[in-house]
């Protein structure tokens, strides 16, 4: 391809980016208008990626090691300490490259919560599940969502400052 060719190429390539460019800026109706029909979901291909790519498995009651401390029932799953005590959980291998958790400090003022992955590639967590005040800048969460690697994990819960009479925490799976 000589000079002259690959200069017009060029300029044309850069002629459609700055026109596609325009248009997507500038081509937009107003969505306050109401025979404005503008699409605010996400476009159907990045959808699809989830299922192509896998989406977070839940940890499952089978995933979890250390029955003393863990109960599931049909309507929840629990986890109840007294005050200053702790349970440590054994996450086991899985197939699911990366699995999911979240926890929610239903009953006690306050639970750390404690995360070892077993993988190298993951790093480890450690945070604070206090009641929700509404104050999202404390650096303390109401509940807090884990992501577990395919190697599994330790997970250590433990109840700083419980709360009824015997003095309990009490953090629930969803």
């Amino acid at each position: 391809m000589n000079q002259k060719a690959l200069i017009i190429v060029v300029i044309i390539l850069v002629v459609v980016f700055v026109c596609g460019v325009g248009v997507g800026t500038f081509g937009q109706c107003n969505p306050d208008d109401p025979g404005c029909k503008f699409d605010t979901s996400p476009p159907s291909w990045l959808s699809s990626l989830g299922g192509v790519f896998g989406g977070l498995q839940s940890l499952s009651d089978q995933d979890i090691q250390n029955p003393g401390c863990f109960v599931s029932t049909p309507t929840q799953r629990l986890v109840t300490l007294n005050q200053f005590t702790s349970c440590t959980l054994g996450i086991v291998a899985s197939s699911s490259p990366v699995r999911s958790a979240s926890l929610t400090l239903i009953q006690g003022l306050q639970a750390g919560i404690t995360l070892n992955p077993l993988g190298e590639s993951s790093l480890p967590v450690d945070t604070t599940l206090e009641p929700s005040d509404g104050n999202s800048n404390n650096g303390n969460e109401a509940n807090v969502s884990l992501t577990i690697q395919k190697e599994g994990a330790t997970l250590t819960l433990t109840c700083a400052a419980g709360t009824g009479s015997p003095s309990q925490c009490r953090i629930q799976f969803d």
